[in-house]
């Protein structure tokens, strides 16, 4: 079960996080709770049960296909080096399980656009996901 101090931490650590790369984006705390709490997956990591990482994301129709595609909406970590790795995959494979037993067979991951060097995909590539740039899929 997510807390409401849990949620409000996700939304909060996310908006700093892009206001802290850009004004141009103008994020409310209040919207991206509303957001997180209509979001079907939302899953958070902890260390010493202090939120470190989270992830949300849904089950939506792909684009002129009869397809169904898990697609990741937000992912947020103030993790760095092995630790984030580590948050990221368990993160991710919560990710797959969810998708799983909703029986989808196409799940998408996108990096950020702060992230030029595509650093987020290729850390899940290395974790047997496909690479397109940004873009991450795994075939389930």
């Amino acid at each position: 079960m997510i807390s409401e101090s849990d949620i409000y931490w996700c939304a909060k650590s996310y908006c700093d996080y892009v206001r802290c790369k850009t004004d141009l984006l103008n994020l409310s705390i209040e919207e991206s709770i509303l957001n997180l709490k209509q979001q079907e997956f939302l899953s958070l990591y902890k260390i010493k049960s202090k939120p470190v990482a989270f992830i949300s994301g849904g089950v939506t129709k792909q684009q002129f296909s009869k397809n169904k595609i898990f697609n990741q909406n937000f992912y947020y970590t103030d993790l760095t080096g092995y630790s984030a790795y580590i948050a990221q995959k368990v993160l991710h494979q919560r990710m797959i399980e969810y998708a799983r037993k909703r029986h989808v067979k196409t799940v998408l991951s996108a990096g950020s656009y702060f992230d030029e060097r595509n650093v987020f995909a290729k850390m899940l590539e290395k974790q047997g996901w496909i690479r397109h740039g940004y873009l991450a899929i795994y075939q389930l």
